[in-house]
């Protein structure tokens, strides 16, 4: 099972929960309680935006078209990096919650 550590400097020690492979990281935040900004849910407003670091890390992972669409249109990437279909899973990636689906790993969380 997964755990997944949440750190932000909102919260005043790091969170860490068990997760479900295969849960998306939204819920896993959403039952974590954790003061991550979301609005929609569903991958359309762009503000449940995250860093995750792993162990696995940094490898090649496939890229929602959702959410490469959304961070186009925020201005986060550019249009040769939204037509990929993959993407450099770095811990410096700004991804989103709700278009994340936890793996076999453990990951920590921040934003």
């Amino acid at each position: 099972m997964p755990r997944i550590t949440f750190i932000h400097p909102a919260l005043s020690e790091p969170k860490t929960l068990d997760a479900t492979s295969g849960e998306a990281l939204i819920d896993v935040v959403r039952r974590a309680e954790v003061p991550l900004y979301w609005r929609c849910g569903h991958g359309t407003c762009c503000a449940c935006q995250v860093r995750i670091t792993h162990a696995q890390q940094p490898c090649d992972t496939p890229w929602p078209r959702k959410e490469r669409n959304v961070q186009a249109r925020h201005g986060l990437i550019d249009a040769a990096t939204q037509a990929r279909d993959t993407i450099d899973d770095s811990p410096e990636r700004w991804r989103l919650a709700c278009s994340l689906i936890v793996g076999e790993e453990d990951w920590e969380v921040r934003w």
